[in-house]
């Protein structure tokens, strides 16, 4: 059996998502839910949404990839995630993610 460096998740829960970013974000917060938080530098985000040269601009990719697929994951999944930039002066250098489990919607989903 495989066990180390691979994430479990339902069908279910992904199966609702419409978009490429909501269910690569699912993924990604899936991994940590047990330490509750996880932090990425912009490279790391950009890479792990696969965004190459698209949205350059952080608040473009806030806008069209990372908002939109945080609320459709908090909407239509079991995990609530809540994110926060990382700031180096005034310039946003990453972002702090909060994964919380929400057992309601895991059980409406079952």
């Amino acid at each position: 059996m495989l066990h180390k460096e691979f994430t479990s998740y339902q069908l279910k829960q992904i199966g609702s998502l419409s978009s490429f970013y909501a269910v690569r974000l699912y993924e990604l917060m899936s991994q940590f839910i047990k330490l509750k938080q996880r932090e990425c530098t912009l490279a790391q985000l950009r890479e792990m949404f696969d965004l190459g040269d698209k949205y350059q601009d952080v608040k473009d990719m806030r806008k069209r990839v990372l908002y939109p697929a945080l609320e459709e994951v908090n909407k239509n999944t079991d995990l609530t995630v809540a994110v926060e930039p990382r700031r180096q002066g005034r310039r946003i250098i990453g972002f702090s993610f909060t994964i919380a489990k929400n057992d309601q919607m895991a059980l409406s989903l079952e």
